[in-house]
């Protein structure tokens, strides 16, 4: 999939959103052809959600998006040590920054769809809809700051940017990263490196602090997207790691979800209307609770995750 150079204008397509595509690298690549292929998919799979989300504000193209700018991060992250480039760089913090502005979006509408579980629960409390009524409201507040950051002449230019700097292959140094066979070389080296980190992370999850979790999933994504990058580059089935890792992350994600609505609950002015407060302090209960037994399963997964052979050795 190919956008143009800026990528906000790209035409919307069906659906509400977009993933990755896989890519489909041959095993006799140069780093220089393999890493402008993962920037460049980053790229295309960020600009087609930004088309659909001004198109029709679909919640799901704000979590494509933020998971684009992800993995370009991650991307990044792997060039610093090896072949470092200042435009690059400064492409990651652009990108840091845009998805800060996006997150806002995706964690009222993360926190509108927890509610159906407490809802559900009790379905007589009638503070549930005049909760929700202010769910929608800070959606829509944030909705619309997305759009703004995303029209905005700094994520033109941060687009814009970018793709030059793939096309120009800025980081490049001549040598090594040119040859042939050197992917291959370079993304064992750095999945190997990148497991060690998530599995070190990981020790000892189900007792971990919430901001050491935050720090395990980061390790875990940044594991899984470089395999994801690298996976067509071995011959090895790389569907037992992905499928692992993946369990394991998404089971901190549902983590991090819900001690995000916990913090949300605060920032909701119900002034002296017990209703609303009635049904937040069950959803607090509702979701303490909860928070427990996602840690416990986590702690679990991890434990799996050790056990599976990574496929690029």
């Amino acid at each position: 999939m190919q956008s143009g150079i800026s990528g906000v204008e790209a035409p919307a397509l069906p659906g509400p959103s977009v993933k990755a595509t896989p890519l489909r690298l041959d095993p006799r690549a140069s780093l220089d052809d393999a890493f402008a292929a993962v920037i460049g998919g980053c790229l295309d799979h960020f600009c087609a959600n930004a088309a659909r989300f001004r198109r029709a504000g679909q919640p799901e193209s704000v979590h494509q998006m933020r998971v684009a700018l992800r993995r370009l991060r991650a991307a990044i992250g792997l060039s610093k040590k090896d072949f470092p480039c200042a435009e690059l760089i400064l492409a990651a913090a652009q990108a840091k920054l845009l998805a800060g502005k996006l997150g806002v979006v995706r964690d009222w509408d993360v926190f509108h769809d927890r509610l159906s579980e407490p809802r559900a629960a009790a379905p007589g409390e009638a503070g549930f809809y005049a909760l929700i009524d202010m769910v929608e409201l800070r959606r829509a507040e944030a909705a619309q700051e997305a759009r703004i950051a995303l029209d905005s002449p700094r994520t033109h230019e941060f687009l814009d940017g970018l793709r030059t700097v793939v096309e120009r292959r800025a980081w490049s140094n001549g040598g090594v990263s040119t040859q042939e066979g050197s992917a291959r070389v370079f993304a064992a080296r750095s999945l190997t490196r990148l497991r060690k980190r998530a599995l070190t992370r990981c020790d000892g999850l189900a007792d971990l602090p919430a901001h050491d979790r935050h720090q395990a999933r980061i390790a875990l994504k940044k594991a899984r997207y470089g395999a994801e990058f690298f996976e067509s580059l071995f011959d090895a089935p790389s569907r037992p790691w992905l499928h692992a890792i993946s369990h394991l992350q998404e089971s901190l994600g549902s983590g991090t979800d819900v001690e995000m609505a916990l913090r949300l609950l605060d920032r909701l002015d119900v002034d002296d209307n017990a209703a609303p407060r009635r049904a937040i302090g069950f959803c607090r209960g509702w979701w303490t609770h909860a928070l427990a037994e996602i840690t416990a399963a986590a702690h679990e997964s991890g434990k799996s995750l050790r056990k599976v052979r990574p496929f690029w050795t």
